[in-house]
């Protein structure tokens, strides 16, 4: 689980220019790494099955001939079946990194075909990975609660803004799934996902809707994740990408439960949050600094970040109820249709 979130710390950490051949270099050694993992998977199946088949005639063969150590082969022959299984499942699902702006990671298995849209990386392990980036997320809800805080002192309250933050976003949760008619678009900037090549900040609601704060703080989070999730729809619907579990890092998770379970609505898969998924690009650069200091002869980033940050590290996995997925499904079938409004707005303000 662990290795899942090396390239999040390398994105966040460093950003790199490539030249036309050196993308085109990548992408070809991308796809190469990509056509062997569907075989590395396959092979670990065999070899399980094998081990299963040899395992059991050892076992009945030891039940006759040396019936005290029945358990033992059971025990080994079941292990190392397991084992198989687990490598098989070991490659990386992927991550979601929610701040300012969004992006998420996706190993993938396949060459993919070409879109303007993905970007494609690789892992520091040579691994290929498709990228959806989002240039805006929390920045329209960052200026809701600027607002929100400056009525709070209008009227004499003195609210700490980190607990106006938490106040708004578990107030979310009580909201209807699908955002009872309210509509957002966060955009500060342009997004290509969307293709726009300017934004504007926008807040509509329909007239039959059910304005109130809960439904407002809901839909400014999931309208947050809408654009990341018609990029990610380009890679499980047209590419048949699969997402089992996603890692989330980034401010959107600080609030325990509410980004995560907004997250795993607009997927449909479970999203597990590390303990210091709140934290950015300084944490990341301070861990590559660690690895550079206090690396062991030999040791790999993967291995100094399993073995010496991450392990045992605090993480919780949430997997949204069907209701909330359908609602987020809902709302991002109007958001869709509303990005009519969204171009009007950059044309016209």
């Amino acid at each position: 689980m662990k290795k899942n979130l090396l390239f999040v710390i390398i994105v966040l950490s460093t950003s790199v220019a490539y030249a036309d051949t050196g993308a085109s270099g990548i992408s070809d050694a991308a796809g190469g790494v990509a056509t062997y993992m569907p075989y590395v998977r396959a092979l670990c199946y065999v070899i399980a099955a094998i081990i299963a088949i040899v395992g059991a005639v050892a076992v009945y063969i030891g039940m006759h001939t040396q019936p005290q150590q029945t358990t033992k082969r059971i025990m080994v022959s079941v292990g190392s079946c397991l084992c198989f299984v687990c490598l098989s499942f070991a490659l990386p699902h992927g991550n979601v990194s929610a701040g300012t702006s969004d992006f998420a990671m996706l190993v993938t298995d396949k060459k993919l075909n070409v879109h303007t849209e993905i970007d494609m990386v690789t892992t520091p392990d040579g691994m290929p990975v498709a990228m959806v980036h989002c240039n805006n997320c929390t920045s329209d809800i960052n200026a809701w609660v600027d607002l929100f805080e400056e009525f709070a002192k209008a009227i004499g309250a003195n609210v700490d803004k980190g607990d106006l933050y938490t106040l708004l976003f578990n107030k979310a949760m009580e909201g209807d799934p699908a955002g009872g008619g309210l509509l957002n678009y966060n955009y500060f900037s342009g997004e290509s996902i969307t293709n726009l090549d300017e934004g504007r900040p926008l807040f509509t609601r329909a007239l039959n809707c059910d304005f109130n704060l809960a439904n407002f703080m809901r839909v400014q989070i999931m309208s947050s994740l809408a654009t990341l999730k018609i990029g990610l729809d380009i890679l499980t619907l047209e590419e048949k990408v699969t997402v089992d579990k996603l890692y989330g890092h980034g401010g959107l998770f600080k609030t325990p439960g509410v980004g995560q379970t907004l997250l795993s609505a607009a997927i449909g898969a479970p999203v597990s949050v590390m303990e210091t998924a709140g934290e950015g690009g300084p944490y990341g650069m301070a861990l590559l600094c660690a690895y550079m200091l206090w690396k062991e002869e030999g040791e790999s980033l993967p291995d100094y970040l399993d073995n010496k940050v991450f392990a045992g590290a605090p993480s919780s996995t949430i997997l949204a109820d069907e209701k909330d997925q359908k609602g987020f499904a809902q709302f991002l079938e109007i958001y869709r249709k509303g990005l009519a409004i969204e171009r009007a707005a950059v044309e016209n303000i």
